[in-house]
């Protein structure tokens, strides 16, 4: 009976000390480069948005390093992050407009979470899937969408614009609104030619109307 408790206790210690050394995650750093290839469609994760200069993400940043060193390993949630800076075209694909922001993806769909939440209560958020209880992204604007597709090239396509001097980005804005000028009016000068030769063969197609023949009348002896 004691050789049996004895073993008994053993194999939890061992338990205990399993958990704890599969406990904890590193925290992936995501960009624009390697998001697609990374985030599976049936994977979970957790992604902090911030900024190094962001005051309230340095205040944020200790309580999300707690959450991966502390998460079960018995969970199949991956933590990441994402520098809004070094990459614009995700800031933008997932419409950031404050620091830091949060989301959780399961399945390609997106839930926004408050980051003002604790280690505990975020591991509980994570462990009991109360995500399932914050609405889904809107399809048409969900960050996976041909919309946020498109939105995350026109974000990294304005990051590199702000790396040009402002005189050529003037002049490159300036030479594109007068093509697209020349291009519109050609366009309204092409149609309304066309109009004028439709008019043309129309009138010279149609027929005018003879005037009435007057008849001779003859005189009957």
């Amino acid at each position: 009976m004691k050789l049996t408790t004895f073993g008994l206790l053993l194999l939890s210690l061992a338990a205990f000390v399993l958990c704890e050394k599969n406990a904890g995650q590193e925290i992936i750093q995501l960009t624009d480069g390697n998001f697609d290839s990374i985030v599976g469609t049936s994977d979970e994760w957790l992604v902090e948005f911030y900024a190094p200069w962001c005051g309230a993400c340095k205040q944020f940043g200790p309580r999300y390093e707690a959450v991966a060193r502390t998460l079960p390993g018995n969970l199949a949630v991956k933590l990441a992050k994402v520098d809004v800076d070094s990459s614009p075209g995700l800031a933008s694909k997932f419409f950031v407009t404050r620091l830091p922001t949060l989301f959780h993806i399961k399945d390609h769909q997106v839930r926004q979470v408050d980051t003002k939440l604790n280690v505990q209560d975020i591991l509980t958020f994570l462990k009991d899937k109360k995500w399932e209880d914050i609405p889904v992204w809107n399809g048409y604007f969900s960050p996976f969408s041909i919309v946020g597709t498109g939105v995350g090239y026109i974000g990294i396509f304005m990051k590199k614009l702000s790396s040009f001097p402002p005189w050529a980005v003037y002049t490159g804005l300036a030479v594109t609104i007068l093509l697209i000028v020349v291009s519109f009016g050609f366009a309204a000068s092409q149609g309304m030619g066309s109009e004028d030769d439709e008019d043309t063969s129309r009138s010279d197609g149609a027929k005018t109307p003879s005037s009435p023949r007057t008849r001779k009348s003859r005189k009957v002896d």
